[in-house]
């Protein structure tokens, strides 16, 4: 039985909304996986900024 025009709209639709949706789902993971690698990084400079700083502090002690 051949589907009516207004059927294969409402699916075409559904189906259109449904990639979308998942167009920003995987947007969001990307930028939460964004915002853990930059927390990692940020993370990551502190600790060396601190570390250079005791060596630095070291330096000058001696």
């Amino acid at each position: 039985m051949p589907m009516d025009e207004a059927t294969y709209l409402k699916r075409w639709i559904n189906q259109l909304e449904v990639l979308i949706n998942n167009e920003h789902f995987e947007k969001r993971l990307d930028m939460e996986k964004h915002d853990v690698r930059m927390a990692t990084y940020d993370k990551s400079l502190a600790e060396a900024e601190r570390r250079l700083h005791d060596i630095e502090t070291a330096k000058e002690a001696k």
